[in-house]
């Protein structure tokens, strides 16, 4: 009789233990890191949608509205999930609308773009960039920061967003608080 009750007993603290742990890991995961995470994208004026898949590495896929500045809007999402993150690594997708034309652009300008991420010789590559632009009637931005190079585009209601990173590698960019990854969206088109 003794020996049955025991074991029930402690299959039941076992049971019991194992809650607690991962109920309250999940709880502290999402009081600590997601709940801030949505809050800080929820209040970027820049987002009008946003998803986040959290594992392996935490992927922060962001539907952007149209902006006159793309470096400040991936900017400040960037460094609000840096915050949030912490040493965490993540990943910072862009969506936008784009259209065929807008795309064929960027194509074009590609070489130009990835030279420059390697060589630096930035006015070249706006150069070929609105060239290639004024070509298509499209309106084009290149902005350049010590970490990434950002192309923007747009045609009427369409517009592309592209952040290539600065050496020349599609993935690694340091961030405040630590790695972060970015995908560039010409090979990638617009994920979803």
């Amino acid at each position: 009789m003794w020996g049955n009750f025991r074991w029930r007993m402690l299959l039941l603290g076992l049971a019991a233990g194992l809650v607690l742990f991962f109920g309250g890991q999940w709880l502290f995961e999402w009081l600590t890191v997601r709940e801030p995470l949505r809050r800080a994208l929820s209040a970027s004026p820049a987002v009008e949608s946003f998803t986040v898949t959290y594992r392996p590495t935490v992927v922060i896929t962001a539907d952007l509205a149209p902006t006159e500045d793309l470096r400040a809007a991936y900017r400040d999402l960037h460094d609000a999930a840096a915050r949030t993150l912490g040493t965490r690594p993540f990943r910072l997708e862009l969506r936008d609308r784009r259209n065929p034309q807008l795309e064929e652009v960027l194509y074009r300008s590609q070489y130009s773009i990835y030279r420059a991420a390697a060589d630096g010789d930035f006015p070249a590559m706006a150069d070929v960039v609105e060239r290639e632009a004024e070509r298509a009637r499209v309106r084009a931005k290149v902005f350049v920061d010590e970490a990434n190079i950002y192309v923007q585009l747009r045609q009427d209601e369409a517009y592309l967003y592209a952040v290539v990173p600065r050496t020349g590698s599609r993935t690694a960019t340091e961030a405040p608080g630590g790695p972060s990854r970015t995908r560039w969206a010409l090979t990638q088109g617009n994920p979803g």
